[in-house]
């Protein structure tokens, strides 16, 4: 597949997820990364699940290449780091599949000191949300 077929792709399936209520965005140089909190999670998933036939009768996307996946894990560490230092001391490193915060931990993602780190912290990726 083309590049530039693999990049419609990425935007097609962002636009289609995004229009069915999930949080998504094409990251530069390639690769889809969803914002997912507990609160999100369900609606995500539902809009990827709709999503998912784009994808198969366009083509497949590519899985993201090495390069992506440690960029993508810097910024996750990077973000874990500054909701800490911005007040959320228990908030979890992230693992090879994102960062979780389950429902034990304590963590509320609606509460004021959560939206005041999370703002704080968006400031350092792209498009000024945090992965």
């Amino acid at each position: 597949m083309s590049p530039q077929k693999e990049i419609a792709l990425e935007h097609a399936f962002v636009a289609c997820v995004d229009a069915h209520g999930g949080e998504a965005k094409v990251l530069p140089g390639g690769g889809i990364v969803s914002d997912v909190t507990p609160a999100t999670s369900a609606r995500l998933a539902a809009a990827q699940a709709v999503c998912q036939e784009l994808v198969l009768h366009g083509g497949h996307l590519p899985a993201p290449t090495p390069a992506q996946n440690a960029r993508l894990l810097a910024q996750m560490v990077k973000l874990a780091e500054c909701m800490r230092a911005h007040g959320v001391p228990r908030f979890p490193d992230p693992t090879s599949n994102g960062i979780r915060i389950s429902p034990s931990s304590g963590i509320d993602p609606n509460s004021p000191q959560f939206q005041a780190a999370q703002k704080a912290c968006a400031k350092d990726f792209p498009g000024g949300t945090p992965p």
